[in-house]
């Protein structure tokens, strides 16, 4: 399922995220999902804008006890910061990744400030 997902998410003449999620919806049947799976469509979401269909993949993971890692998050937080007044935003996904046990590294702190420096916030 991971190279389905991959393929289908990847930037390009192949994306189709409704083929993703249909890939998803086998996957869930079959009982054989993974972060490694849901992650690259949470990030493919991410970089498309669509953060809340992105946060609704990681409740739907959260809800079948599927943890979740600190690249979902980074993905997450990098679609956030990017927009201009989504600082709350920001600060609840900081909030669920401590909620959940996953830590921040430098890379997640990376990512919010270059974020935030490309918005001309220093």
């Amino acid at each position: 399922y991971h190279y389905l997902i991959a393929y289908y998410t990847a930037p390009g003449d192949t994306q189709d995220l409704d083929e993703a999620y249909a890939v998803i919806e086998r996957m869930e049947r079959s009982r054989k999902e993974s972060v490694y799976v849901y992650g690259p469509l949470i990030k493919a979401l991410a970089e498309q804008g669509e953060t809340e269909k992105a946060e609704a993949v990681i409740r739907t993971m959260n809800s079948r006890g599927i943890p979740t890692n600190v690249v979902v998050y980074n993905a997450l937080l990098g679609a956030h910061a990017s927009k201009p007044g989504a600082e709350k935003e920001v600060v609840a996904v900081l909030n669920d990744m401590a909620q959940n046990k996953v830590s921040p590294t430098p890379v997640t702190s990376m990512t919010v400030l270059g974020a935030y420096k490309q918005r001309g916030i220093e």
